[in-house]
């Protein structure tokens, strides 16, 4: 983990988004955050971690085959996630923590979309098949 988002990630460009975590498809195996002290809380902190793990899971996902065509690939192709490997994303930390909501407080971080228990499931099986962390 480095603490460098602010110069590392490319930053969206609108008013109401702050980009506080990335994974860059050249460097698979770092995430980069915002400073600790940056997040509002940490729940936030948190969330945002396990969301920027899961592309580091999708990262390894790919590699893992030769064709580089990864099974979670599939599940977005299917429609699953909206089609978004950012849902994908949130989806994973939701169902990591058993959460219900991108919100705590006054605060909302994620893409916006609350995935539903078929996506959470395909989270978890997902998850078994490449071993990667998942809650139950």
């Amino acid at each position: 983990i480095q603490w460098d988002a602010a110069t590392a990630c490319t930053a969206d460009d609108r008013e109401d988004w702050r980009t506080i975590g990335c994974v860059k498809k050249g460097d698979s195996l770092t995430v980069h955050l915002l400073p600790e002290q940056d997040f509002a809380n940490e729940w936030a902190l948190r969330m945002t971690v396990m969301h920027e793990l899961a592309h580091v899971y999708q990262r390894a996902d790919v590699a893992r085959f030769r064709d580089n065509d990864g099974v979670y690939e599939d599940l977005i192709a299917q429609g699953l996630f909206q089609g978004s490997e950012e849902a994908m994303a949130d989806c994973y930390a939701l169902t990591y923590y058993g959460e219900r909501t991108l919100t705590n407080g006054d605060n909302s971080i994620g893409y916006g979309y609350v995935c539903d228990e078929t996506e959470r499931q395909a989270i978890r099986d997902w998850a078994a098949d490449l071993g990667a962390p998942s809650a139950p």
